[in-house]
């Protein structure tokens, strides 16, 4: 698990978003990945998928959750508030809607 958890950490510092698809992986934007990533993903895929479907994680996009509804990614840039709308909106918990709702609201007002 704890190379799943690297690989999710290196996901998300290239600015990727990752979720789970029928029982399987999306990962995007899939132009930003270069062969030996998308190499890296394929060999360890299940063990991505063990951890996004693991309470860890859940734990962690709730933090977050609730860092988003507490207002602390109100001036986040565009690439990361569509990263945590595509993770949080794989998480079936209140917090996870209402920081959703909020990164949607904050999106639509900056392209005013």
């Amino acid at each position: 698990m704890k190379h799943a958890r690297e690989l999710y950490r290196d996901i998300t510092r290239r600015k990727l978003w990752v979720r789970l698809d029928a029982g399987g992986l999306e990962v995007g934007p899939y132009d930003l990945i270069d062969g030996a990533f998308l190499a890296q993903l394929r060999a360890h895929k299940t063990e991505l998928i063990q951890y996004l479907e693991s309470p860890v994680y859940a734990r962690a996009q709730l933090h977050t959750a609730r860092q988003v509804v507490a207002g602390e990614f109100d001036g986040a840039d565009t690439a990361t508030r569509e990263i945590l709308i595509v993770s949080l909106s794989a998480i079936s918990h209140p917090d996870a809607g209402r920081a959703v709702a909020r990164l949607e609201a904050h999106g639509k007002k900056q392209h005013r």
